[in-house]
């Protein structure tokens, strides 16, 4: 125990004597475990957030527990250079993190972790990563206004990695998303299913033209202008005996987009 005691004592010492040059030294040895002491135990703040750029540039997983600690820091600086960091491990990151950060008080911690948002659903999104589909839809339903428009921004960065693809992997998530009670997620689910051309998004964007709320509706029309898939025209033709005008409306206007003879004259036919 008494060992244990001085083992402790000396490294409190050694955290509060570190300088500029142990950091570059434990960051030239990929040295998490040391760059964290320092953030944790050093009174120095330049010290400190010397120690969380360097986590950021190592870019290693077992960094993520420090730096998202940072995040609670009194230093508005300390917490934007984590928020940086994490967006630098964009390769290994559970989102919530930076999200958490969108409501920062100060705003260039909101801002910084803004850009690492978009850092990390880019990455995530190439990787075909699962987690950014089901942690970004949370962040839009639980988000305030201000927060939501960079989840949303980020949602659609992820989408447009994951559609480049061409495997959709995540169109059972987007399906889900599609009846979710929050309005914003459904919109944004609704639009996503648009950029995939595959036969199972017809049907939930034919459900969502049924949607409460116009937002929902509008954006199933547009995604459904999107897929080219011609089995996507039959649950249109249904729609049109919907007894909501304003979902017969959107399916005629969909159908008008269509190039094939046999839609236009199926659709000339139901005008009776």
């Amino acid at each position: 125990m008494i060992r244990t005691f001085a083992v402790c004592i000396l490294i409190l010492f050694l955290a509060g004597c570190a300088s500029t040059t142990d950091v570059r030294n434990l960051t030239r040895q990929n040295d998490v475990e040391g760059l964290t002491k320092i953030i944790q135990e050093s009174h120095d703040k330049e010290l400190r957030i010397e120690a969380i750029t360097a986590l950021g540039t190592i870019r290693d997983p077992r960094a993520i527990g420090a730096l998202t600690k940072a995040l609670d820091s009194d230093s508005w600086i300390e917490r934007e250079t984590a928020v940086k960091s994490l967006g630098n491990l964009r390769d290994y990151l559970d989102i919530k993190p930076i999200v958490k950060a969108l409501n920062d008080n100060n705003r260039f911690v909101r801002d910084s972790a803004h850009k690492s948002l978009l850092k990390v659903s880019s990455s995530l999104g190439r990787k075909k990563d699962p987690r950014v589909i089901k942690y970004l839809m949370i962040a839009i339903g639980d988000s305030n206004d201000e927060s939501r428009k960079s989840c949303i921004e980020a949602f659609q960065t992820a989408i447009n990695e994951l559609s480049r693809t061409h495997e959709p992997t995540f169109i059972k998530q987007l399906i889900a998303g599609v009846t979710d009670e929050n309005k914003y997620v459904r919109v944004e689910s609704v639009l996503a299913l648009g950029q995939f051309d595959d036969p199972r998004v017809i049907e939930p964007l034919t459900i969502a033209l049924k949607d409460t709320s116009e937002e929902v509706r509008d954006a199933a029309s547009v995604s459904l202008q999107r897929v080219h898939n011609p089995k996507s025209a039959e649950p249109l033709f249904e729609a049109l005996k919907d007894e909501n005008p304003d979902v017969r409306d959107e399916a005629a206007s969909v159908l008008g987009q269509y190039k094939d003879p046999q839609v236009i004259n199926k659709l000339i036919n139901s005008l009776s």
